[in-house]
């Protein structure tokens, strides 16, 4: 060896022994748990959080890809002590929610699962006029929250109860649901957090003995159930042990402090598409919506927000949701009978008076002058939305200049189909973060999600970055800042209900466009 090259010598023998100092800061690292999984955000007013860009993986292995700490339903007999107290930490010291790239491993379809299509609303209620709806969330007063006690996680960390139907006849939907919230957990849960998958079977009983056996093994937040009579039947038990509920009801009477709803209610679409047409400089609406539980509070809202935009309700009729021919109540929006008498008199005037070039030119007439109104709302789905949608321009309602107005029920791309509902408006959360989380759940179970597994999602999101605290709490779920999930930004409000921030599309044969962008924040 020549003197020059003894120099040289230590640095060889420390680069040799790099990989070893990097296998062992990396089992380091693992033993701290240190995940790397974002967590949900709240929002801050801006349209979209910045995505920080990842290289997903060619193709997740089962024997290195994390698993979600996911319980079964089968429980184990509870704890003989109660949890103990650690101390949280401050809200504000949970991370921007960035949607991770990397998915656990891809599972065979399902021969029950559930096929897309628009959103159902089968446990509405109707909430009667007298009943104040608010839909902007006041500065909470100091001591105005609800006195729940904050269960704090135990030592082994935070756990939450998933109440879903995964027998019975909703089955398909609750396990969707449960594939979606295990899919969050994947994602964005941390070690400290649990995931307790119980069956509700789909009725107030059953919900109700789930509830009892989750907070008997300790579930300190509970997410779920799906029906409305279920949240009802879990409410008092749960509100009785200091326990908060994000149930996915979309029916407004189920909710009150302690019971929010996740679940897409009425009042927020409504008042987004009504609010767009004012805007477009129409006043005068009518609305046609079936005589259900459903239908009755969506045109009670309609009503409601007409009036607070200042227009003018010319009409507003029910029909049976179970007949199959709706032609009469068409007929009779379009006050075609009477439009057609005015027609024939009118050229029995000119055939008097002779004038045939008049007469020539109104061949092709049915009726004579123009409905009263600018826009009709529809709160329907499917084939009865497009059947009627049908109706209105052969009963001389002219849908290119009468504008038609719906729900999220009319998130369906068969609606396309459909000329009558060609540039058609109706409010919708944003499609953007919607086709990612398809994409991401059809990647992870093989099949696209129904509309509604995205609030599995999100509940399971937003309680496991809330978990981060050690706690959660009345506080942290009120925060009027609001959080960012898979449908675009959401609050709960006192009350138990929630706001949504919500786009305006419009049918397309493309697919739908959107007239006006979600907010960002609230």
């Amino acid at each position: 060896m020549s003197f020059f090259s003894r120099p040289y010598l230590p640095g060889r023998v420390f680069l040799r022994s790099i990989p070893i100092i990097l296998l062992l800061l990396v089992t380091a690292c693992e033993g701290q748990g240190l995940s790397g999984l974002p967590g949900l955000s709240r929002s801050t007013g801006t349209e979209n959080p910045q995505q920080t860009a990842k290289t997903p993986p060619a193709k997740p292995q089962p024997t290195v890809a994390p698993t979600p700490k996911v319980e079964t339903a089968a429980l184990s007999p509870p704890p003989a002590t109660p949890p103990q107290a650690t101390p949280s930490q401050s809200p504000q010291s949970i991370q921007p929610f960035q949607p991770p790239q990397s998915l656990p491993p891809q599972s065979g379809p399902s021969s029950d699962a559930p096929s897309s299509g628009a959103i159902r609303t089968p446990d509405l209620t109707y909430v009667p006029p007298g009943e104040d709806v608010p839909n902007v969330l006041a500065s909470l007063p100091p001591g105005g929250l609800p006195s729940l006690s904050t269960r704090t996680a135990s030592q082994g960390g935070l756990r939450a109860a998933l109440l879903v139907p995964l027998s019975g006849p909703s089955a398909a939907l609750g396990k969707s649901l449960s594939n979606a919230a295990q899919l969050a957990l994947f994602e964005m849960g941390g070690a400290g957090f649990s995931l307790l998958p119980v069956d509700t079977k789909g009725t107030p009983e059953g919900a109700a003995a789930a509830a009892r056996q989750a907070i008997s093994h300790g579930a300190q937040i509970i997410l779920g159930p799906l029906f409305s009579a279920e949240v009802k039947a879990v409410a008092p038990i749960a509100l009785s042990s200091g326990v908060n509920v994000i149930a996915f009801s979309s029916d407004r009477s189920a909710s009150q402090p302690g019971v929010y709803l996740l679940g897409f209610l009425p009042r927020p679409q409504v008042e987004r598409v009504v609010a767009h047409a004012s805007q477009q400089g129409i006043t005068r609406f009518a609305a046609l919506a079936p005589s259900n539980d459903y239908g009755k509070a969506m045109m009670e809202a309609f009503r409601t927000s007409v009036s607070q935009h200042g227009g003018t309700m010319v009409e507003a009729m029910y029909y049976d949701p179970l007949a199959k021919d709706h032609s009469d109540v068409v007929k009779r929006l379009a006050r075609y009978d009477s439009r057609k008498a005015a027609l024939n008199q009118l050229r029995r005037q000119l055939e008097a008076k002779g004038e045939r070039q008049q007469l020539k030119r109104m061949e092709k007439q049915d009726t004579l002058g123009d409905v009263d109104f600018e826009a009709v709302f529809l709160p329907d789905e499917g084939g009865r939305l497009r059947s009627l949608a049908a109706l209105l321009p052969y009963y001389d309602i002219d849908t290119p200049r009468i504008k038609l107005l719906g729900t999220m029920q009319w998130d369906d791309p068969i609606l396309a189909t459909e000329p009558a509902l060609t540039g058609a408006w109706y409010a919708s959360a944003p499609p953007d973060g919607r086709a990612d989380f398809d994409n991401r759940y059809r990647q992870a179970y093989g099949q696209k999600p129904p509309r509604l597994a995205s609030l599995g999602y999100d509940a399971a999101a937003l309680t496991a970055v809330l978990a981060q605290t050690g706690t959660i709490s009345t506080q942290q779920l009120q925060n009027p800042m609001g959080f960012t999930g898979i449908d675009g930004v959401f609050r709960f409000l006192p009350d138990g209900s929630s706001e949504r921030g919500l786009a305006v599309l419009e049918i397309s044969r493309g697919g739908p466009k959107i007239l006006a962008p979600a907010p960002g924040g609230f």
